[in-house]
């Protein structure tokens, strides 16, 4: 429990401070350190994060770093691809959404590697397209149980148009929301360790 804990604390520092990588980090290590099922790492990485996106969102705020009108299509449109995304996930095998859960982390991580080499002045962001992207994103969140952050800060990037700073906080946010939402849609069915997400 302790390393649990060690490395909880190195997780939040790492979601304060990217807007992102919370369950990415976080589903491994409740895996292979804290011995827990696949699917009930997956709902308690959810509930652990949601709880340290909450409380990260909070200086990025007081900074100035939140985009609220973003935060409000992302987080709005992502809850309800959450809430699909969670249903769908009781029915699919536990073996699909862990290999479906690294597969989302490698594209993303390609595609951020891939936006970052390109110039940052990107034309004006369409709202048909940023709203296509969060509910997609929802989607994932709810049904690989990721607070989805490792997809928001790309996707705000990329596609939203929001500087590094402004896609980390709002982010965040948007985490805190949906993470939520899905997390509902997820106790329905899966186990929650609460001796993992308290401390």
């Amino acid at each position: 429990m302790v390393i649990t804990m060690l490395l909880s604390s190195l997780i939040g520092v790492a979601l304060g401070m990217l807007g992102g990588g919370g369950s990415v980090l976080t589903v491994p290590m409740l895996i292979g350190v804290g011995g827990l099922g696949e699917r009930q790492a997956l709902t308690t990485s959810l509930a652990m994060v949601v709880a340290m996106a909450a409380v990260a969102a909070v200086p990025h705020w007081r900074a100035g770093n939140v985009n609220v009108r973003q935060a409000v299509l992302f987080a709005a449109l992502g809850a309800v691809g959450a809430a699909l995304g969670g249903a769908v996930s009781r029915r699919v095998p536990t073996a699909v959404l862990v290999n479906g859960f690294a597969v989302i982390m490698l594209a993303t991580g390609t595609a951020m590697l891939r936006g970052g080499r390109r110039s940052t002045q990107s034309s004006t962001p369409s709202t048909v397209r940023s709203a296509a992207v969060a509910l997609a994103a929802g989607s994932l969140t709810g049904l690989v149980g990721a607070g989805g952050g490792f997809v928001l800060v790309p996707a705000l990037t990329l596609f939203a148009g929001l500087s590094m700073p402004q896609a980390v906080g709002t982010s965040l946010v948007v985490i805190a929301v949906q993470g939520a939402v899905a997390l509902t849609a997820q106790l329905r069915t899966n186990p929650l360790e609460i001796s993992f997400v308290a401390p």
